[in-house]
């Protein structure tokens, strides 16, 4: 009878995959009060879950996010462009893709086309600050970039003229889109998309055996379709 408390132990650890981690704090540079920024965070969740972590979600600009990854302020960033390991020496890249987001244009006025970033060059572009990958696609070339607070003011930046187009994603631009004030707006998504960025989850050399283990997870969740589930499932 004294070993059945060893043998439950025993038992109930085939049921958990890791041991349970600290904390992580991951900046991501959706907006803290965005539909999307919920979404998120449920999938951050069920990653910390299965690699016996926790993970709460930051809302930080790109720049600012950057620095205080720097200064051990942050745990991580939930979704980079690859090379960012090459910028901070020891970062670690979880190698399995976090997301691959199609960067759209969108417009209200007729006649514009577009095929890749060059193809934005005679036109005014819209963006959010602190998307800075829109911005190193178009300088030094393009003369006529507009820096917007949010994705709303960006919609309502060009749909008042003030822009020919502003670039986004579907993932955060869509649902607005879908709501009353919008509906008969005239706004249409230009085809194809300018680009398809592969981004990566990035983590603090500290937290390099949870970084296995979260590379671990996201393929598992991949693989049984929960990873689906949870983004593509909330229109992502």
């Amino acid at each position: 009878m004294a070993k059945l408390p060893l043998i439950v132990l025993i038992l109930l650890s085939s049921f958990i995959p890791y041991s349970i981690a600290e904390p992580l704090v991951i900046r991501t540079g959706l907006e803290e009060k965005s539909k999307a920024f919920r979404i998120a965070q449920s999938f951050a969740n069920e990653l910390g879950t299965r690699a016996g972590t926790s993970i709460t979600l930051l809302s930080l600009p790109e720049e600012r996010g950057l620095n205080y990854l720097q200064a051990g302020m942050i745990d991580g960033d939930l979704s980079r462009t690859s090379g960012l390991e090459h910028d901070m020496t020891g970062l670690i890249r979880i190698n399995e893709l976090i997301f691959d987001l199609p960067y759209i244009a969108y417009c209200i006025k007729k006649g514009v086309t577009v095929n890749g970033w060059t193809s934005l060059y005679p036109y005014s572009v819209a963006y959010v600050r602190g998307w800075e990958v829109i911005a190193n696609k178009l300088k030094p070339n393009h003369k006529k970039l507009f820096r917007v607070d949010s994705v709303e003011a960006g919609l309502n930046f060009m749909a008042l003229e003030r822009a020919d187009v502003f670039v986004s994603i579907p993932f955060l631009v869509e649902p607005l889109l879908k709501q009353e004030e919008w509906k008969n707006r005239g706004v249409v998504a230009l085809e194809p998309p300018l680009d398809v960025l592969s981004l990566y989850l990035y983590l603090l050399p500290k937290h390099a055996q949870l970084a296995k283990n979260i590379e671990v997870s996201l393929k598992a969740m991949k693989q049984d379709n929960s990873y689906y589930e949870i983004l593509n499932g909330s229109g992502f």
